[in-house]
């Protein structure tokens, strides 16, 4: 048993001397190089430091999880907010909706209303119409009845003249006959 032990011993400082600028990465450098790597530490070294990103990427994960789970936790509260929302918003169109209604009767009331007032001030303006050409008519008849009163008047005068230069002639006929006939007696 000495012997193994003694070679192992005897090579020991043969093998590290083969290791001085070989890699240490079994990957690149082989079984030689993985060999070399265990017996210099450095193989010890890489995976300290592969299990120190691997602890910042754990960590760095945890962080993404929580602030996922934070993500959700707030899209769950905004999407309750949001159907809250929808809920207040589908409440308000049916308000609306009924006020709609309620308002449409009305509306048809009023336009019904509005069209009887336009047929009423239509009929105002025709009687208005109507009421000045009446007007206009009296007026005329009254200047006619005036007219005819100056007529009657002017023919009574007429006649009463006539009549008075008929009574003024028959009179003069009169006169004259007495004149006539007083002459003759006078001539007698």
């Amino acid at each position: 048993m000495k012997q193994p032990l003694v070679l192992v011993l005897a090579v020991a400082p043969l093998l590290f001397g083969f290791c001085e600028g070989v890699t240490t990465d079994p990957r690149e450098g082989g079984y030689f190089a993985g060999k070399c790597g265990l017996a210099t530490g450095a193989y010890e070294r890489r995976l300290q430091q592969r299990q120190a990103i691997l602890g910042r990427l754990e960590a760095h994960h945890q962080s993404l999880e929580a602030r996922v789970t934070a993500a959700n936790r707030s899209r769950t509260e905004l999407d309750s907010e949001l159907a809250a929302a929808d809920a207040k918003l589908q409440r308000d169109k049916a308000e609306i909706d009924a006020l709609v209604r309620d308002l449409d009767p009305q509306s048809s009331r009023r336009l019904a209303k509005r069209a009887e007032v336009d047929k009423l001030k239509a009929e105002q303006v025709a009687l208005k119409a109507e009421f000045e050409r009446l007007y206009a008519k009296e007026a005329d008849a009254q200047l006619a009845m005036r007219r005819l009163r100056d007529g009657l008047a002017e023919a009574r005068s007429r006649d009463e003249i006539q009549e008075r230069a008929h009574e003024a002639a028959n009179s003069e006929a009169v006169v004259h006959g007495m004149v006539t006939d007083l002459r003759r007696r006078l001539a007698r």
